[in-house]
């Protein structure tokens, strides 16, 4: 059986997002070749891990107490990264691998400064979202005071605001933006002691049925 990874980040992120909110919070992730990411999925396949199960296979699995999974990748130049993803129930890879628990505050999944958790919703139920991190969060305000105290020259605060437009759209993801958006303006107004002059901003939504692109592995 051919498998593919994801071309795009987000697109990656949203993967994992929609598998765990469909049930599979327990994983196990790293890093690799594109090579050696197709040789871990056949032996993934071969060790009975269901990563290539149909749709009717997984939930008769899931009906007998079975645990299946699902392999998510991320293709970016020749590095692959990579979440093996499981739901409930007992199997071969809960026995072989190291599962850790996204549903726990000190497990949670977590991918190039951000995090997947469950976020309250006003007048609907909680859902699965990502997040910065606090790690992530403090290091854009560290870089924001950095560029507003620059003099005579506005490119760090220009890249900020490109940098900042380009956060994964998701919604939590882009309130923490927005958040340290406003954070700039403030910290601009308050060393500069004038008012902010570039455009507001705008972090996109990604796509709630838009199809990732993906690429084959190896």
């Amino acid at each position: 059986m051919m498998h593919y990874a994801f071309k795009h980040k987000t697109d990656f992120m949203k993967a994992i997002q929609n598998a765990v909110a469909r049930g599979y919070t327990r994983y196990c992730s790293g890093s690799t070749t594109a090579k050696k990411a197709l040789v871990m999925a056949y032996k993934f396949e071969d060790r009975g891990y269901g990563i290539s199960m149909t749709t009717q296979q997984k939930w008769r699995a899931k009906k007998a107490g079975k645990a299946t999974s699902t392999l998510i990748s991320l293709a970016v130049g020749e590095k692959v990264s990579w979440f093996l993803l499981v739901t409930a129930g007992e199997g071969i890879v809960e026995q072989v691998e190291n599962l850790r628990d996204a549903k726990s505050k000190k497990e949670r999944i977590e991918f190039t400064g951000y995090e997947l958790v469950v976020q309250p919703r006003p007048k609907d139920k909680a859902a699965w979202t990502w997040r910065m991190t606090e790690a992530t969060k403090n290091e854009w305000a560290e870089r924001i005071g950095n560029a507003v105290r620059v003099r005579n020259d506005d490119s760090e605060i220009r890249q900020c605001l490109w940098s900042l437009a380009r956060v994964p759209g998701f919604a939590q993801s882009r309130r923490d933006a927005f958040k340290l958006f406003r954070v700039m303006q403030g910290d601009y107004k308050r060393i500069k002691r004038s008012e902010w002059p570039y455009r507001g901003l705008w972090v996109a939504f990604h796509g709630r049925f838009k199809a990732g692109e993906k690429i084959p592995l190896g």
